[in-house]
């Protein structure tokens, strides 16, 4: 364990795995609370969902049980059109909401009807996939982000041997996901940080947290959007 890891407080009474399951907690929640959809029923959700869910000036209209589109501030489509360039997230999400607006005869900010059309015509390519498929990734990706964060801020050890304490990240992060309904044992979870099996998920982890890391920069005004 690292005693100067950023958000480890040694003079708390805690250890830096009860601050971390504190902290990750409460992430949850606020995660939860912001995409609008229960901690138990995250592994109905995409990537692509979640993007849309959290980016501002996207918002989900769903008039009846058949009927879905967005309306999309032209910031908004901006953003995702920007993104969709390099992120295959930014790409499916931006698919989604064009088919989805022009289905029910919705208005696309100018942006997107550009993207729309660049789809349809072969200038506007899908990026390549970096790593695997989409199955179940979001909360997969949550449980492997959630452990670097929790070693690289807390300072705990991102995987045990099986003789040692169950205080690594990858403990945290099984048992946290398992306290949501989302059981994963320690093994899983070691090999997915671990395994040379597994490095194409790391890779398509990655590219996720670059794509909601990318929203958030966006959203903060750190990261400027070109026009």
């Amino acid at each position: 364990m690292d005693d100067n890891a950023p958000l480890f407080d040694p003079h708390s009474g805690e250890t830096a795995y009860q601050q971390a399951w504190t902290y990750m907690t409460e992430l949850a929640l606020e995660l939860e609370k912001r995409a609008g959809i229960p901690l138990e029923e995250w592994s109905k959700l995409s990537m692509v969902d979640v993007g849309l869910r959290l980016t501002s000036g996207i918002e989900i209209v769903n008039p009846n049980p058949q009927q879905i589109y967005y309306r999309v501030t032209d910031r908004a489509a901006l953003l995702l059109v920007q993104q969709a360039t390099y992120s295959v997230d930014a790409f499916e999400a931006a698919r989604k909401v064009v088919a989805a607006n022009v289905w029910n005869s919705a208005p696309l900010p100018i942006k997107l009807r550009a993207f729309a059309v660049g789809m349809l015509n072969g200038t506007v390519p899908r990026p390549k996939q970096q790593g695997g498929g989409n199955t179940n990734l979001f909360v997969r990706w949550q449980i492997y982000s959630g452990c670097k964060t929790a070693h690289e801020m807390f300072g705990l050890p991102l995987v045990r041997k099986d003789h040692e304490p169950e205080e690594s990240a990858a403990d945290l992060m099984a048992n946290l996901a398992s306290e949501f309904d989302h059981p994963f044992k320690f093994n899983t979870v070691r090999d997915w940080l671990k395994h040379k099996n597994y490095t194409v998920f790391r890779k398509r982890c990655d590219a996720a947290t670059d794509y909601m890391r990318d929203k958030y920069l966006f959203d903060l005004g750190v990261k400027r959007q070109r026009p």
